[in-house]
């Protein structure tokens, strides 16, 4: 597959992913009883003020948090995208490796370095039990989209 159409069909199986990784992490909290975020703004959210330059609250919180998780969604599966089209044994895995790998390269340690939410190690386990299993279907999710062009 050219590295081009591998991006675009990453980004999209990206913005896939976001979606069904919020799905995964509702139900999944509601199932062990987890409250991960525990009071805190989302992280989402704390970005997108910082790039607007202000405090959202209700409907606009909401939308640009949204936002903001679906782009970096969809920019992390054009990458991923990319580096299956160079070098194909990326995708080994179905993407699960993926997924891992955004929960500890973003989640546990950039997010809690730019200081849009504390340390997986200072959160419940239950709670970080669900965000590594939603990130997981993040990559399955990207991975099995990535596929379709290629049918």
């Amino acid at each position: 597959m050219r590295v081009k159409t591998a991006m675009a069909a990453g980004a999209i199986g990206g913005v896939a992913g976001a979606l069904a990784m919020g799905l995964a992490h509702t139900g999944l909290a509601k199932v062990v009883g987890s409250k991960s975020r525990g009071g805190e703004r989302d992280a989402t959210v704390l970005a997108a003020e910082r790039v607007l330059g202000g405090e959202l609250e209700g409907d606009r919180a909401a939308i640009a948090g949204t936002a903001v998780h679906l782009l970096f969604g969809a920019a992390s599966g054009a990458a991923y995208g990319a580096a299956a089209a160079l070098l194909p044994s990326v995708r080994c895995g179905a993407g699960l490796p993926l997924g891992a790998a955004l929960y500890f390269g973003a989640h546990g340690w950039a997010v809690p370095r730019a200081r849009l939410s504390e340390s997986p190690l200072d959160k419940p386990l239950a709670g970080e039990l669900v965000e590594f299993a939603a990130h997981l279907v993040y990559g399955a999710v990207t991975d099995a989209v990535l596929r379709i062009p290629r049918r």
